[in-house]
């Protein structure tokens, strides 16, 4: 029988433990679940979300954890928005589907919605909940999401390059071949130890002369400058921190934010000076990062963003990702999936005709 205790401060040493503990012990699903990653996210979102986190027990052990937060109207969602992009609970293999069930019970016993954004599809998270709201009969309204390009490792760099069309290749070494006539590229990565704060001060240079910044979506223009200093330390402090950017002639001209979970290297946030944008720095910047987690052995480099022309080249697979809104039960919960389901789409389906 599991028990999930509540914990609504992230600092709570019983939480920590827990955490930590199924961390280590390879539960949790991806880097946006690690503890590493939630604590800075929840310290630049606090004023918007708090902690509702459910961690279940099996005796005195620890066996899943639910990262839920409350949002101002007291739904609880898990911590995915334009930062975090993937979803997930922590559980345990043995003990995934009987903890899912009882946080599932537990929602519906608080009468509150729930909102598990960016589930991959074929991830155990999604199984598991799909199961427990059948079982249950809540109501429920799943809508697909993203679709996120990944490389799996599963050979050697030298059978990855074989596999792809030759066009493609061809391309990719036309244009290392140019950037490299220009003047002298270097591709670099953080050493291990090293502090972060000054190589994120760059990033963040190297993105307001981007087309991001006109776009109001760069770092600086987004105001998330404080986030990505906590992020990197905290990413840093775990190990897991993993940045490559390419130099031309001495400067920086493009950076991949990336980091190492599990196996799998998370390519968080990419950008490039757009004065350099006719030398296609990215293609000998991501040419260092992908061989180099085949060199490390990894099993899988994630681009964890939507897809985009030049990431489907390097890709292998996709991933797809679901939103899973949960409704407790009763008259309440059914209304609200009504609503959200069929009455809303046909109000702003009837608004868009008459604007």
């Amino acid at each position: 029988m599991i028990e999930l205790r509540e914990y609504d401060h992230l600092d709570d040493k019983q939480l920590i433990e827990a955490w930590m503990t199924l961390e280590s012990s390879g539960a949790c699903p991806s880097l946006f679940q690690s503890r590493a990653w939630v604590e800075p996210w929840a310290k630049q979102f606090g004023d918007e979300f708090r902690p509702s986190i459910l961690v279940g027990y099996d005796g005195t052990d620890a066996v899943g954890i639910a990262p839920l937060f409350a949002t101002p109207r007291e739904t609880l969602e898990l911590p995915v928005n334009f930062l975090a992009h993937r979803g997930g609970l922590i559980a345990l293999d043995d003990a995934r589907g009987e903890f899912v069930m009882a946080v599932v019970q537990r929602l519906d016993e608080w009468g509150r919605g729930a909102l598990l954004r960016g589930l991959p599809v074929d991830g155990p998270s999604h199984a598991a909940v799909s199961r427990a709201l059948k079982a249950t009969g809540c109501s429920v309204r799943e809508r697909r999401s993203r679709v996120s390009p990944h490389v799996d490792i599963s050979s050697s760099w030298e059978e990855f390059l074989k596999s792809k069309p030759s066009k493609v290749s061809r391309e990719w070494r036309r244009k290392m071949r140019k950037l490299g006539r220009e003047g002298l590229v270097e591709v670099k990565r953080m050493d291990s130890g090293s502090s972060p704060r000054d190589l994120i001060d760059e990033f963040v240079g190297v993105e307001s002369r981007s087309w991001k910044e006109e776009a109001g979506t760069s770092i600086s223009g987004r105001g998330i400058g404080m986030f990505y200093h906590e992020l990197t330390e905290s990413l840093t402090r775990a190990g897991a921190f993993r940045p490559f950017w390419i130099e031309f002639d001495g400067r920086m001209i493009g950076f991949l934010l990336g980091a190492v979970h599990g196996g799998v290297y998370y390519a968080l946030k990419t950008s490039f000076d757009e004065a350099f944008g006719k030398l296609s720095p990215g293609v000998t910047l991501f040419d260092h990062a992908i061989r180099d987690a085949f060199s490390e052995g990894l099993d899988r480099f994630d681009f964890t963003g939507r897809r985009a022309r030049w990431k489907d080249e390097w890709a292998t697979g996709h991933t797809e990702h679901v939103d899973v809104r949960l409704y407790p039960r009763g008259v309440g919960g059914t209304l609200a999936c009504f609503l959200d389901s069929y009455a809303k789409p046909v109000v702003r389906r009837l608004l868009r005709r008459d604007s």
